[in-house]
């Protein structure tokens, strides 16, 4: 806690020249100790939720054992609400400089950018996965495509040459035929 002599320069300058400084800064430290010590018990006595009994009156013990736990219990918390309100204004004092919220900002434009470069390279993914899924379609019905192209051909030279072996047995019937023809004739032609 600051005390108004330490925020004005001036009064911290009249009370150094004072021949009864040493006393008057005594004195205002044990006031300011006193304050704290009252604020300290009214925020131990909040949080127990029962109010102390007046200072240096005597306690029986078991009362004062169990006000000792209450306090340090009480003391713990306070302690911990304390530090918490401290740990929280320092985070708000330092949310209000420019260079972390400049921090802040360049932090959350690069996690946008990271998002941003996950889409893209699962956009690039999936593309890829599609890609490659056509190719192989393609890639197959090419195959079987060129198969049945190539039964068909293999078909045709079949035909083509049951019908060529076909025609080549007519042409020897024929040429037999003739040569039978021409067998009679010359006997018929002998026989004459």
């Amino acid at each position: 806690m600051i005390t108004s002599a330490q925020q004005n320069p001036e009064m911290q300058q009249l009370i150094g020249q004072s021949p009864n400084a040493p006393s008057i800064l005594a004195a205002g430290s044990a006031y300011i100790n006193e304050h704290l010590a009252m604020q300290y018990r009214k925020e131990i006595e909040r949080e127990m939720g029962v109010e102390l009994p007046p200072e240096g009156e005597p306690l029986p013990a078991d009362v004062e054992k169990r006000i000792s736990s209450l306090v340090a219990e009480a003391a713990q918390r306070v302690l911990g609400t304390s530090q918490a309100q401290a740990e929280q204004e320092r985070v708000q004092e330092q949310q209000k400089d420019p260079l972390i919220q400049a921090k802040e900002r360049e932090v959350a434009i690069k996690e946008e950018q990271a998002k941003a470069k996950i889409k893209i390279d699962e956009g690039r993914l999936m593309l890829d996965a599609t890609k490659a899924k056509v190719n192989k379609e393609l890639q197959e019905a090419r195959l079987k495509q060129e198969g049945e192209i190539a039964g068909a051909k293999i078909g045709q030279q079949v035909a083509g040459d049951l019908l060529s072996k076909e025609a080549d047995e007519k042409i020897q019937a024929t040429k037999d035929f003739k040569i039978g023809i021409d067998i009679v004739k010359d006997m018929l032609k002998d026989s004459d």
